[in-house]
């Protein structure tokens, strides 16, 4: 019942809260009242205000009418607040004075204005009621004591004393106070003693004077008082018959008086309105919006279902929209549309007390809109819209009245929070609070249309009453033409204004005591409209004041509207007579002023170019200066805050660059229908723009060379952004870098999705319809938010990068139709983890997953032939790659840096690779190359840190320069005999490489040359496969045969032939060729092992011949094809069908072509036998045609084209008939244009022509009904529309199937079942036993039902049967179901906010409050302004991670469970704070530590990074422990057990925080082999050269050593020889040079830990000794030493001491004359050049003999 009520007040109270109305008298001289201090008008107007909270939406204030106030004048805002809501109704161009003292009077009357109280009666208790304007008000103030009487007076122009202000005020808190209604209230019914109540929970229907009730608890008899419970509220009724059908009791009743049935009636409760009771009246079309989704459907429970999709809470945001359209007379028409949201109703009543109040809230919006006859015009009234019926309660009307002889458009929000309220005490009174928000007004010529809305509460104990509301606008135009030949000749004035008031009638009783009432109140009028347009034109033109005089000749007040005229600077100076209006208007003071700029193109079109006015509300004009407007030029509008809402007319087509830029305040925006050119940046920074439609005519948007910028760049509080219905291609970069969280619904016209179209857009989630055939480049690139993306089979070709960098995107479905993955498709995904490549695809192109960091795995399409450069580089997640036997060529790079690649397996069919292939793929460690490749390209493995080995296949020639470089593990190869070149760097460690290959081969060639220890190896082929081994191809066709050959490493050779090379040909790489028809054997055979195949060549299909090649058709028309495959003696004749473009025309598997739309496809037939034989027929559509699956999509353009030949069909299966209604709209041009309807047998029913189905039902036969729309090439009328289609059914409908579920509201059981194909309604049955005892329960048109009467506890049993006009479908399924406990809706938060300590975004948090399930975020830039959400959270704390720098956020939070969402929280504010950020987390690389072999990380240094932390676990989605923090890059586990595989990650450390954790590697402990220690080097000369000779000792585990040299102790060593031997001599030593030699020793886990100690050496001679041939004296000679100039000779007796010079000699040789007989001398000699000395020779010694 209480629901109903929320409903009913629905449309009038709305009226009485719109706007307010009052009346300020002239001031007149107050009489004194002493010294006390009183309050001025504007201190009191302010103080009222504040009380009653009135509150405007900024930029939303009526123009200032008043000639003392401007914006410098104290108060301003809060008197434009009040003249908003009627408080004020001074007339315009008055003066306020608002520093006056304000009059008791004064204070009666707005006060009371804004409480509402009423008289009993019209006697009043003051004298001098002579001078008072507001006597009732004076009275309520009396009543009140809020002023006393001075000797019986009143006084009314007495100044309000400060003290009387304030006891005023309190009394209104007080009474505000008492209006406020509690949720949790204790209600309390008590009824008389003889009164009969039943349950509540009771399944109760009350239809009128008819009682239902299902398993009645209770005995009625006739004439019993009895209460049911309708919507949980009681209500009595005398039962005047009774009857007890089955189980249900059927009471004929009467409503019982409340004194009969209560003796205590207590109730409060706050009830949501129930939106499914609306009746539409007369042709009102009834739809329920959902804001979400800017989208509106039939019915409440395709809505409800629309919202639990996108996550909607239990109050979801749906609004009841009411629509009407009517032709009046003289084709003046009419367009109503009516938008209700969250309507609630409050309540209290008290029999007790003697009280009761009911307060309706609720958002609403009127959209009016009537185009008319500029001479003539109509006058209808009681336009009923829709009846609300509440049980229990009542139920209202809401009609509409017109008059007119022109137009008006008007669009009126406001949020409505009032009632009315009813004492013993204080009588009636209407309580009411101010919120409004939005307007706008056009008017021309004389018009007016009214809204009324009556409501009857009949039924709710206490009231018996009518309440309405009215509220309408005018416009008035009166004109007076000269004919003097004076100027001018024709004045005009023209006016629009707004008007409202509201009224009651009826009688409230408690007990004993009854009043009755009948009052009406003014809210506004013309005198104090908030929006008031007045303005005088001369013929044509706008001027100050009327030349002639007066402002039409014939009067200045001719329209009753006064003198004042709409200046330039109002807030509304773009609303009036459009067709006359120019670029000027005029101020205050009659001076002109500039509001339009615009320049001329060659036809005379205006572009605007700049506007200086203030409106807010602008309708852009669709002429100036006679000049027609087409474009909105660069920065036009550029700036200006001040604009709310603007409307563009029809006849522009082209928005230029930055034409709105930088509109903050811009909230509404309607594009032009005509539109085709929107410019880059059109509204950069337009952050108050929440929703956009985008008219189907836009083609194309400008954007930069070089850049991709959006229309709607910086618009980042979008909510909705929608594409109008019939657009076909969504324009390049229309949202690209828009970053506002978008929901994107592409409509099913779409084919095309333009280049960059949502480039690093916030798109989060985008559906494209099975309409859309291309995805142009970049599409989708950079949508971080996006997360799936599903690409419908039509879908044939995308461009480059469409959905690059989308670093969120973790779920991809692409069609199956697609050819390749295009160049970049994926690039940058690096969220993505899967990809399920379709059958289809033919080529991965390059880059095409390049940088997708977590690719997991791909599902191979069976197509593949290409994989392209860069295809998969740097994809670190990839483990493994086995690619598919289609594949023929992998590209340079194409799985560069794959890190976590392990294992690779290419098929026989790859047969070339480029280079780099495999570049630093860091965890490699199995390769499998098939036998088709040929080359190993240069670098394929570089850098591949752990590959140890691999076997080449027996088909390459080839290993390239640096194939296997820097492969640190590489110790294995083996080459097949085949290869014949190898690049000079394809290895880097030779010397612990082994080569395995055939002996005589260019293998062991190569090893001998590079000194790499080779190992001839012979490998007999031990098992030999060919696969088929039988195979069928066409005469001229090819096909690989694939031999597999066991083991991998096998050398023997391998040698093909065939048994028949007249029928088949075979390569030495298995291809084989059919030449001839026939069969023959293939023999391949590998050491002592063969396998052979056996091919049938057959004949193939050669050619195709079509009936037609080429056909005209018209949409919807079939025609069918037939394809011959020649010749007769193929041997597989069968073929395919497809079209190019299936929207334009489909063919179906047997060649049957369909028609749709006008355009051209090619309709290709294949032959199936592998041929690639083809043939095409062109068809070319010459109209459209439309395949509709609503009665409702039937409907022409309004108006027609013209050469128009378009069709719609619509099809209801099982339909024996349909009866096809027109809307009253409906005209074609009379005699030139015409409508042909056929039926389902093609059969043409009728021809029709002007307005002959105007309003008119056809019945069609059959199944279908067709609609052909013929128009000639001029001229054109409305078009045709169909309103519904009634079908007629030979068969009944089938069973639905039924789902149960719980009301979210009221936990009532919940039924929803399928629409069922030709049902009218359906019938739903309920019973407490499974298998009898069903009742009809009710009937509804919906799909849903709820059981609002199940009682908790109880298991109730549903089925449901559709109707139609055939009868009734069988029973559904059964199902089951209890009433289910409902939470009450959470309390409201308490938020706090700070800063997030990461980004120093603004922070929120706030207590968990009980039952809630999650919360919700809003946000808005000013306290009071419009605040949207921002998120949705489980959590109690919210971080703004979009909040921009230097902009104030004010925030609000709500509680949320199943039961709805509570009431807002505090409001806190904030901005962002500077910090430093986070660093990022560290990309981490495992390997092994060469001394230790223990598991080694190492990462790249992090920004700004001051330590790491190093995380281990033992297994990877384990318990991780922190296991050290280290500065460095790197480190080692040295505690890591052998066996174990450990799971790392690491945080970077910074003073703002730790990063996010790093990917995770894993490893285990790996067995080395120990650093050798350094040698011990001694050094000495060459016997033979006297150069430095180093000796050392054999170091134990050492492989090799390396020497280093220096020519300075501590200097730099270089090496110069790395050597296994123990020795070494300085060949290269020169004379006059010391040196200084160090060595260490070498093995495979690295160098010796040091090297050997320093040791020093020179050059020395070598010296020989012997005895002269003449003397016998002793003789020494030497080699000549490269440099020297001389040698010295020393001798001593002793071989270590003693030694002197005793010569010196350029000669090689000496003669000891002066040695004496029998004595032993030894010699060394030294070279000498300039001051450097070489070292001593070796030593000699002689013995002479004489």
């Amino acid at each position: 019942m209480i629901k109903r009520i929320v409903s009913i007040l629905l449309a009038l109270v709305m009226f009485a809260t719109l706007l307010p109305a009052g009346l300020i008298g002239t001031a007149e001289a107050a009489e004194s009242t002493g010294a006390e201090a009183g309050v001025s008008r504007i201190e009191w107007v302010q103080q009222l205000v504040e009380t009653f909270n009135m509150t405007v939406e900024e930029d939303n204030y009526p123009d200032n009418y008043y000639s003392d106030m401007d914006e410098s004048s104290p108060g301003y805002r809060d008197l434009l607040v009040a003249v908003e809501f009627g408080v004020i109704d001074l007339e315009a161009g008055s003066a306020f004075e608002p520093e006056q003292p304000a009059t008791r009077e004064f204070a009666a009357h707005t006060l009371n204005y804004c409480l509402g109280f009423q008289l009993d009666n019209s006697t009043y208790t003051y004298a001098d009621t002579a001078d008072v304007t507001y006597a009732d008000d004076v009275q309520v103030a009396v009543n009140r004591g809020w002023l006393t009487l001075v000797n019986g007076r009143f006084l009314p122009q007495r100044a309000l004393t400060s003290a009387e202000a304030t006891a005023m005020l309190a009394d209104a808190a007080q009474v505000l106070k008492g209006l406020v209604v509690s949720e949790s209230y204790n209600n309390t019914y008590t009824f008389k003693a003889d009164v009969i109540e039943i349950p509540n929970g009771t399944d109760v229907l009350v239809d009128e004077s008819t009682v239902r009730i299902t398993n009645c608890p209770k005995t009625l008899t006739n004439g019993c008082i009895f209460v049911v419970y309708v919507n949980d509220i009681p209500v009595p009724y005398i039962a005047t018959a009774v009857a007890v059908k089955g189980n249900v009791t059927v009471v004929t009743a009467t409503r019982a008086e409340d004194a009969d049935a209560f003796e205590v009636f207590d109730a409060q409760g706050v009830v949501d309105a129930d939106l499914t009771q609306v009746e539409a009246l007369d042709g009102t079309e009834l739809s329920y919006y959902v804001e979400e989704l800017d989208q509106e459907f039939q019915t409440y429970a395709m809505a409800r279902d629309a919202v639990a999709r996108i996550g909607g809470t239990t109050s979801p945001k749906i609004e009841l929209s009411c629509k009407r359209e009517l032709t009046l007379l003289n084709g003046v028409k009419l367009s109503l549309d009516v938008k209700i949201k969250k309507p609630t109703i409050s309540y209290s009543i008290s029999m007790l007390k003697g009280e009761a109040y009911v307060k309706l809230s609720y958002d609403i919006s009127v959209n009016y809109k009537v185009k008319g006859d500029l001479a003539t015009g109509s006058n209808i009234n009681d336009i009923k819209l829709i009846y609300w019926g509440v049980p229990g309660v009542g139920g209202f009307v809401v009609t509409y009245d017109v008059e007119l002889s022109g137009s008006i458009t008007g669009i009126q929000e406001w949020h409505v929070d009032s009632g009315i309220s009813a004492s013993i005490k204080d009588g009636i009174s209407f309580p009411r609070t101010f919120q409004a928000k939005a307007f706008s007004l056009v008017v021309e010529l004389t018009c007016q249309v009214g809204f009324q809305a009556k409501l009857g509460i009949t039924e709710l104990p206490v009231f018996n009453a009518y309440l309405y509301a009215k509220m309408g606008c005018v416009g008035k135009v009166k004109g007076q033409t000269y004919n003097d030949n004076a100027a001018p000749h024709q004045c005009v004035n023209m006016a629009g204004y707004l008007y409202a008031s509201y009224g009651a009638t009826g009688s409230v009783k408690f007990g004993n005591y009854k009043k009755s009432f009948s009052i009406e109140h003014k809210i506004y009028d013309e005198k104090n409209s908030p929006i008031r347009i007045v303005h005088h034109y001369e013929d044509g033109t706008l001027v100050p004041s009327c030349m002639r005089g007066g402002d039409s000749g014939s009067g200045q007040d001719d329209l009753g509207l006064g003198s004042w005229r709409t200046p330039a600077d109002s807030r509304y100076t773009s609303s009036g007579w459009s067709s006359g209006f120019g670029s000027k208007a005029y101020d205050k003071s009659g001076n002109p002023v500039t509001l339009y700029t615009y320049t001329l193109d060659d036809d005379d079109n205006a572009t605007i170019t700049a506007y200086k006015g203030n409106a807010t509300a602008l309708v852009i004009p669709s002429t100036i200066d006679g000049y027609t407007v087409v474009a909105i030029g660069n920065g036009a509008f550029r700036g200006n805050v001040k604009l709310a809402a603007v409307m563009i007319p029809d006849t522009v087509t082209k928005i230029e660059d930055s034409a709105f830029s930088g509109c903050t305040g811009l909230t509404d925006i309607s594009l032009p229908k005509n539109l085709k050119t929107l410019g880059v940046d059109a509204f950069y920074g337009c952050s108050g723009l929440t929703s956009v439609l985008i008219p189907k005519t836009v083609e194309n948007t400008q954007h930069y060379y070089n850049g991709r910028f959006s229309p709607f760049r910086g618009c980042n509080n979008l909510q909705t952004f929608r594409f109008e219905d019939g657009m076909t291609r969504i324009p390049d970069t229309i949202l690209c870098y828009c970053t506002a969280k978008l929901d994107i619904v592409i409509p099913d016209s779409v084919t095309e999705i333009g280049d960059s179209a949502f480039r690093n857009s916030g798109l989060v989630t985008v559906t494209i319809p099975d309409t859309v055939t291309k995805i142009e480049d970049s599409a989708f690139s950079g949508c971080t938010g996006l997360t799936s993306m599903m690409v419908p089979d039509s879908v044939t070709d995308m461009g480059t990068g469409v959905f690059a960098n989308c670093t969120s995107l973790t779920n991809v479905t692409l069609p199956n139709i697609r050819q390749n993955i295009v160049a970049s498709t994926f690039e940058g995904c690096t969220s993505l983890e899967k990809i399920v490549l379709p059958e289809t695809v033919t080529a991965i192109r390059d880059s095409a997953f390049k940088n997708c960091t977590a690719l997991k795995e791909i599902v191979w399409s069976k197509a593949p032939g290409l994989i392209e450069a860069n295809a998969f580089y740097n994809c670190d997640a990839l483990t493994e790659v086995e690619i598919p036997t289609t594949v023929t060529s992998v590209g340079d790079q194409a799985f560069y840096d794959c890190d976590s690649l392990t294992t690779v397996d290419f098929p026989d069919t790859v047969t070339k690779m480029g280079t780099k292939v495999f570049y630093d793929c860091d965890a490699l460690t199995s390769v499998k190359l098939g036998s088709g490749i040929t080359t190993i390209p240069a670098s394929t493995f570089e850098h591949c840190d752990v590959l140890e080995s691999i076997v080449i296949p027996r088909r390459v020639t080839t290993i390239g320069n640096s194939a296997f470089k820097d492969c640190v593990k590489f110790t294995s190869i083996t080459i097949p005999r085949s290869v014949t070149s190898i690049g000079s760097t394809a290895f880097s460690y030779l010397n612990k490489l082994t080569i395995y290959g055939v002996a005589g081969t260019y293998a062991e060639t190569y090893a001998n040359d590079n000194g790499i220890k080779f190992v001839d190896k012979q490998v007999g082929a031990t098992d030999i496969t060919l696969d088929p081994a039988r195979l069928t191809i066409n005469k001229g066709a090819s096909a690989m045969l694939t031999l597999t050959i066991k083991p991998e490493d096998f050398t023997d050779t391998v040698s093909w032939k065939s048994s028949d090379t007249s029928v088949v040909t075979v390569s030495d790489t298995g291809v084989v060729k059919g030449v001839g028809l026939g069969t023959a054997t293939i023999k391949v055979v590998v050491g002592s092992k063969s396998a052979s195949c056996t091919v049938i060549v057959q004949q193939p299909v050669t050619s195709i011949s079509l009936n037609s090649s080429s056909r005209t058709m018209d949409a919807l028309e079939t025609f069918q094809l037939t394809a011959t495959a020649n010749p007769s003696t193929a041997v597989d004749r069968r073929v395919s069908w497809s079209s190019s473009d299936p929207a334009i025309a489909s063919v179906d598997a047997n060649g049957l072509v369909t028609a749709y739309k006008k355009g051209s496809a090619v309709i290709t037939v294949s032959a199936m036998d592998g041929s690639g034989v083809t043939a095409t027929c062109k068809i070319t559509v010459a109209n459209n045609g439309y395949v509709c699956t609503s009665p409702t999509q039937m409907e022409s353009p309004h108006n027609y084209p013209n050469n128009c030949g378009d069709a719609w069909i619509y099809t209801a299966a099982g339909a024996t008939s349909l009866k096809v209604t027109f809307d009253k709209r409906t005209n074609m041009e009379s005699g030139f244009d015409y409508l042909y309807i056929y039926n389902a047998a093609g059969e043409q029913v009728g021809k029709y022509t002007g307005t002959s189905l105007a309003g008119k039902t056809i019945t069609v036969t059959g199944p279908s009904v067709k609609i052909k729309l013929v128009s000639d090439d001029s001229g054109n009328e409305w078009g045709f529309k169909v309103t519904g289609i009634t079908v007629t059914s030979s068969a009944a409908p089938t069973a639905p199937v039924v789902r149960i579920s719980n009301s979210a509201a009221s936990g009532k059981p919940m039924l929803t079942w399928n629409a069922v194909e030709g049902a009218t309604s359906y019938r739903i049955y309920r019973s407490t036993s499974k298998g009898s005892g069903y009742s009809l329960l009710g009937t509804t048109t919906a799909t849903s039902y709820t059981n609002t009467g199940a009682k908790a506890g109880t298991t109730y049993y549903y089925r449901v049967k559709a109707v139609n006009d055939a009868g009734l479908s069988p029973y559904s399924n059964i199902v089951s179901g209890q009433v289910k406990s409902v939470t009450p809706k959470p309390a409201a938060p308490v938020v706090k906010i700070g800063h997030s300590a990461a980004s120093g975004k603004p922070m929120l948090t706030w207590n968990a409050v009980s039952g809630a399930t999650s919360y919700k975020v809003y946000r808005a830039t000013s306290q009071n302004g419009a605040y949207s959400l921002l998120g949705s959270v489980t959590v109690t704390s919210y971080t703004n991670t979009g909040a921009k720098d230097g902009v104030t956020y004010y925030y609000k939070v709500t509680a949320v469970n199943d039961s709805g969402e509570s009431a807002y929280s505090n409001i806190v504010s904030g901005q962002n704070k500077a910090v430093t950020p986070k660093p990022s987390a560290p990309v981490v690389k495992i390997g092994h530590s060469a001394s230790s072999g223990k598991p080694m990380l190492t990462w790249n240094a992090v920004s700004g990074a001051t330590s790491y932390k190093v995380y281990r676990a033992t297994s990877q989605n384990g318990t991780y422990s922190l296991l050290g923090t280290v500065t460095a890059t790197s480190y080692t586990n040295t505690g890591a057990k052998a066996g174990t595989t450990y799971y790392y990650k690491v945080k970077a450390v910074s003073s703002a925080g730790e990063s996010a954790y790093s990917n995770i590697v894993s490893g285990k402990s790996k067995a080395v082999t120990p650093k050798p220690s350094a040698p011990v080097v001694k050094i000495g000369h060459s016997a033979t050269s006297g150069k430095p000779m180093l000796t050392w000792n054999a170091v134990d585990g050492a492989a090799s050593y390396r020497v280093y040299r220096a020519t300075a102790k501590n200097g730099a060593y270089s090496v110069i020889n790395t050597t296994k031997a123990l020795t070494y001599t300085n060949t290269g030593a020169a004379l006059g040079t010391t040196y200084y030699y160090k060595v260490e020793a070498l093995n495979a886990a690295g160098k010796s830990l040091g090297f050997s100690a320093v040791v020093e050496g020179k050059v020395a001679p070598v010296l020989a000794v012997g005895y002269s041939s003449v003397s016998g004296k002793p003789q020494l000679t030497w080699k000549a030493v490269p440099g020297a100039t001389e040698y010295q000779v020393y001798r001593s007796t002793q071989q270590n001491s003693g030694y002197s010079k005793i010569n010196t000699t350029t000669a090689t040789s000496y003669v000891n004359t002066g040695a004496k007989a029998n004595t032993t001398y030894y010699y060394k000699i030294v070279a000498v050049k300039g001051t450097a000395v070489s070292d001593f020779s070796n030593i000699v010694s002689a013995r002479p003999s004489k």
